[in-house]
């Protein structure tokens, strides 16, 4: 739940001397909460030069993985915001390689 979110559930119910030492404490030996309390920075905004044509700078991603446990493939081109998605069975580059060469020839 969080260090601060637990400091609280536990002041609810009992309090000692040191209880906010001990559940940071706690939360800095514990593994679970290591892994999941581990926080990334935000990218950084970064000024991005416009597209001056179709199909010269493009993002993609995925969307899933989906209740059948396949994936959405999106690609967008940035000029004219054309979407392509793709239903995709699975995630490797491979695949994404295949499904772009098959994108750019259409």
């Amino acid at each position: 739940p969080g260090k601060e979110k637990m400091k609280r559930r536990i002041r609810t119910a009992v309090w000692w001397p040191g209880v906010d030492t001990a559940v940071e404490k706690f939360c800095r030996s514990c593994t679970n909460c290591q892994i999941v309390g581990q926080q990334s920075k935000p990218e950084p905004l970064r000024i991005r030069q416009l597209p001056t044509a179709p199909w010269v700078h493009l993002s993609m991603d995925f969307l899933g993985p989906l209740p059948n446990g396949k994936y959405v493939f999106v690609l967008v081109d940035l000029y004219s915001r054309f979407v392509v998605a793709e239903l995709m069975t699975n995630t490797t580059s491979a695949e994404v390689i295949r499904r772009l060469k098959k994108i750019f020839t259409q």
